[in-house]
């Protein structure tokens, strides 16, 4: 799946491969299958808020609630 993220408030650090990407309001990134990513939230001073879609449904939601 494709995992899409776009920050709507605060700060964070986008991670693909090998690349950080410092994302603030506003920011779209999509990680296309087969790159290792992640982020790590809030990395400035105010609280961040941010969509994170996967689409299509790989069952990942799923995943993460079984740990």
């Amino acid at each position: 799946h494709v995992d899409v993220f776009f920050v709507l408030e605060g700060e964070a650090e986008l991670i693909a491969s090998s690349e950080v990407v410092r994302a603030g309001p506003g920011t779209f990134v999509a990680e296309p299958l087969g790159i290792r990513h992640g982020f790590r939230a809030n990395t400035g001073a105010a609280a961040l808020r941010l969509l994170n879609l996967h689409a299509p449904d790989a069952g990942f939601a799923d995943a993460v609630r079984r740990g």
